[in-house]
């Protein structure tokens, strides 16, 4: 989670882009570049595309942990409550582990508004290796 805000904090930066593309290499596109563009093209400028599963997550806590990185390694700090409607008043929601998203959504992550909750959220979950 912690790369992925650095490139959003990065990007926002960049004045040449209209959508921010994430792939994994077990999401590689089979479509050409051309079929992409007139895929994004096709649909209003600010769209946005991602895989959502709808079904709240709700991981086990033996497996839901604040990771950091040293020395090329990834270390388990502390174990997370996870977020749940009955615990925080609102469920987490797993994506694919590609998306397409719009400058604007990138810079709604990359400029959180202090003391909202997606400030809140994205502070809790920087660490976290889903």
């Amino acid at each position: 989670v912690n790369a992925t805000l650095q490139l959003f904090h990065f990007a926002d930066q960049l004045d040449n882009f209209t959508h921010f593309i994430h792939i994994a290499s077990t999401a590689y596109p089979i479509a050409s570049n051309r079929r992409i563009r007139n895929t994004l093209a096709a649909y209003p400028k600010d769209a946005n595309f991602m895989h959502t599963i709808l079904k709240p997550a709700r991981p086990h806590p033996s497996i839901w942990n604040y990771y950091v990185e040293c020395d090329d390694r990834l270390h388990r700090i502390y174990r997370l409550t996870p977020i749940t409607k009955e615990t925080h008043g609102a469920d987490v929601y797993t994506t694919s582990q590609w998306f397409i998203i719009s400058r604007e959504f990138v810079a709604y992550f990359a400029n959180p508004e202090p003391g909202s909750f997606l400030n809140q959220y994205l502070k809790y979950i920087e660490h976290v290796v889903v």
